[in-house]
């Protein structure tokens, strides 16, 4: 008699589904990829738990109904209740008790049992359920167990002998679970207890390992699985790609500085002195806008795994570009709602495609560029979070613009970095205009953990001092009682479009689209009435968020232009110019 093939995917490879067997062991490729990177304490640990994890695959209801395994036997009971908690049930007590030290069972039995978290487990775990408790009594009356558990010890000896040793029915816990017993007694849920240490009586280090073990866990069993579902194989697909050295990137940022700025090579910039002592610091930098803060990050993270995060889609889009010229496109990643659209618009011919959204999810590259809304919230641990902490655990954090966050989203970026660092991370936080509030809880909640501070304000004012960038006219002007209407007087409109005649760059903001638009309305009807305004014509531009992508891509392009053009005429003192059509 044939044994019973066990599924673990219906996709195909080499022409049939996958095995158990087979996803198991590439999960464990992918984590001897990036084992490097865990403490040797847990190595082990992990590989335990990427073993087991989806044991209760072996469940005829997954077979049968979702893997559609027709010869499948035992070809009953077809009842479902997820994978990973009968995975659970399938770990032989003893053994796993002669593996695994006596205070972190648990965490292995919890790693495993919600690396996949559905929205209904807290009501299925917390509460006696029907389900499972007559899947139990089923089993054991068709007398299955013995079956499934022959059916798990053949696909599990393909991975070695000592791994099948783990394999046998936890009985004890069937039936308490068939009893009444909540599923969360036997396997403890990490997500929504916040303050887990102290509600729990777990001290901060096994938190970590935890944590840790939970969260390698899911980065070897979904990059494993992305693999399979595009068709890579797992032996030459890298869930880490290898950064830059540090000296060939600052050999790259000298250059583009020097370049951009005409500085000559005898003269030092600042970054490239200011790095030498911080380089494994973390940092609190003040400068202004402009300064050449983005190059000093690119610096402090290279060499090292590190995470760039911004406000606004625009800024990030803008830093993976300067990001991909100083550390190659197949370096670089990108991480918003819209990257993939971004990343699409040549078509996917050209140097960016989607493949770089799919290594920037799956946290394979060395550089992400990415908005704060894609980290910054699993620092109220939400589930998943552990993966995102012991990818942070050897990375390193930027946070650009802090300023532009309300307080609210502030608290959670001081809670991200305080998790971050606490994790083994560090961070680099970057502003022109640092809130109190912010810079003193970082410092309270990171004590005296090597924070460096650096303010080039006052390091350099007397040179800020001589700078003078800009003219800033304040004005306060009416608007309606709900606030959609605004009301700018004639002659401040006017005054704009004399000083734009006249050669000055002019930029209007305003708090709403509907007010942008009627302002930019104004302003080109008056151009087009008055002749002493005519070669402003094709030089007045709408800027707003519900423009198309590709319109909005194409006005910030000419915008680039515009400004290249300028500064360059600024350079050659030229009085007048002509703007790109």
């Amino acid at each position: 008699m044939s044994q019973t093939i066990v599924f673990a995917k219906d996709i195909k490879k080499e022409g049939k589904p996958i095995s158990l067997s087979d996803h198991i062991n590439d999960a464990l490729v992918i984590f001897e990829k990036i084992e490097q990177k865990v403490p040797k304490n847990l190595m082990d640990l992990i590989r335990l738990a990427i073993v087991c994890h989806d044991w209760g695959k072996i469940l005829p209801a997954f077979q049968i109904k979702l893997m559609k395994n027709r010869l499948y036997q035992p070809s009953s009971p077809l009842i479902d209740i997820p994978h990973s908690f009968f995975s659970v049930l399938l770990i032989n007590e003893d053994s796993l008790r002669a593996k695994v030290p006596d205070d972190y069972r648990e965490f292995i039995i919890s790693a495993i049992a919600y690396h996949h978290w559905r929205e209904n487990f807290f009501e299925i775990i917390t509460t006696f359920n029907e389900e499972i408790a007559e899947l139990f009594k089923s089993l054991e009356k068709e007398d299955k167990i013995s079956e499934l558990e022959d059916n798990l010890r053949h696909e599990i000896k393909k991975l070695g002998e000592i791994w099948s040793e783990l394999v046998g029915f936890n009985s004890s816990m069937a039936i308490g679970l068939s009893q009444g017993v909540p599923f969360s007694e036997y396997a403890r849920p990490p997500y929504q207890l916040y303050y887990l240490p102290k509600r729990a009586g777990i001290e901060g280090q096994k938190l970590q390992d935890w944590i840790l073990i939970a969260g390698f866990l899911q980065r070897a069993d979904h990059f494993a699985s992305y693999c399979e579902e595009e068709g890579l194989d797992v032996n030459r697909t890298e869930p880490e790609l290898l950064p830059m050295d540090f000296e060939t990137i600052k050999r790259r940022v000298e250059k583009n500085i020097r370049e951009r700025i005409s500085i000559p090579n005898e003269v030092s910039i600042w970054q490239t002195k200011k790095i030498i002592n911080c380089k494994d610091k973390n940092i609190i930098l003040v400068a202004p806008t402009g300064y050449g803060k983005t190059e000093f990050a690119f610096l402090w993270g290279s060499g090292e795994k590190f995470f760039y995060t911004l406000p606004l889609q625009a800024a990030v889009n803008q830093i993976f570009n300067r990001g991909c010229d100083i550390f190659s496109h197949d370096k670089v990643g990108l991480l918003h709602s819209d990257a993939h659209v971004f990343l699409l618009e040549d078509g996917g011919e050209g140097q960016t495609s989607i493949m770089a959204y799919d290594l920037a999810r799956h946290l394979a590259l060395p550089v992400i560029v990415s908005t704060g809304d894609q980290f910054f919230p699993y620092a109220l641990r939400p589930p998943g979070y552990e993966k995102i902490y012991a990818t942070f655990s050897y990375s390193r954090l930027v946070i650009d613009e802090v300023q532009s966050y309300d307080p609210r989203a502030a608290a959670i970026i001081v809670k991200f970095i305080e998790d971050t660092v606490r994790m083994g991370g560090k961070f680099l936080l970057m502003t022109a205009t640092l809130p109190e509030f912010i810079k003193k809880e970082i410092e309270k909640v990171n004590g005296d953990r090597n924070i460096e501070y650096i303010n080039l304000y006052e390091e350099e004012r007397e040179k800020l001092l001589a700078i003078k960038r800009h003219k800033i006219e304040v004005r306060l002007i009416r608007q309606n009682k709900n606030g959609n209407e605004v009301y700018v007087p004639d002659e401040i409109l006017m005054k704009i479009l004399e000083k734009a005649s006249s050669g000055k760059r002019i930029l209007v903001i305003l708090n709403t689209i509907n007010q942008a638009q009627k302002i930019f309305e104004w302003l080109r009807k008056k151009i087009n009435e008055n002749e002493i305004f005519s070669e402003l014509k094709d030089k007045i531009m709408l800027l707003h968020s519900q423009f198309t992508f590709y319109d909005r891509k194409r006005k910030e392009e000419y915008l680039k232009k515009c400004l290249v053009i300028l500064n360059l005429m600024m350079k050659k003192k030229a009085r007048f110019w002509s703007l790109p059509r």
